[in-house]
């Protein structure tokens, strides 16, 4: 679809999916025991058309991470990563180079048992003093079902 007038265009792509990956870093069968950890990470990718490389480097990303119950049960934050941006660096996932990391480790008994969709949101700022400038770009990403069991 393309944007609203005076909207901006596409500045961000999140085409891949929500990973989920046990402690080691390895993909996870995405059925989980409520008493290990586990870790979510996603992946995105700033357009060369968009956010100039000037700012690359100076500007800093945020992805929050969330589980949304399906059935009874809570929706829970997994909570987030705040890194800075790296100069040159456009792309940014689980295996991106360690100053483009994404991901976030979930602590054990985090949630409980129960199915979960998990999904993510990435956003930008400009870390300026005196008040940090919150930039117009944001990304979502959709996550798979997980299941926790006790």
């Amino acid at each position: 679809m393309p944007p609203n007038p005076g909207q901006p265009g596409s500045e961000i792509s999140s085409t891949a999916p929500l990973t989920v990956l046990d402690p080691a870093g390895t993909p996870s069968n995405l059925i989980i025991r409520r008493s290990d950890p586990f870790q979510v990470a996603m992946e995105f990718e700033l357009l060369a058309s968009g956010v100039s490389q000037a700012l690359l480097g100076t500007m800093e990303y945020q992805v929050q991470y969330f589980a949304e119950s399906i059935g009874p049960g809570p929706d829970v934050a997994l909570g987030s990563v705040t890194r800075k941006t790296v100069a040159g660096q456009r792309a940014y996932s689980d295996t991106a180079p360690a100053a483009a990391v994404t991901t976030r480790n979930v602590p054990a008994n985090t949630l409980p048992a129960g199915i979960y969709r998990l999904g993510a949101v990435v956003s930008f700022t400009i870390p300026a003093a005196p008040t940090p400038t919150r930039l117009p770009v944001t990304a979502f990403a959709d996550g798979p079902t997980i299941q926790i069991f006790e």
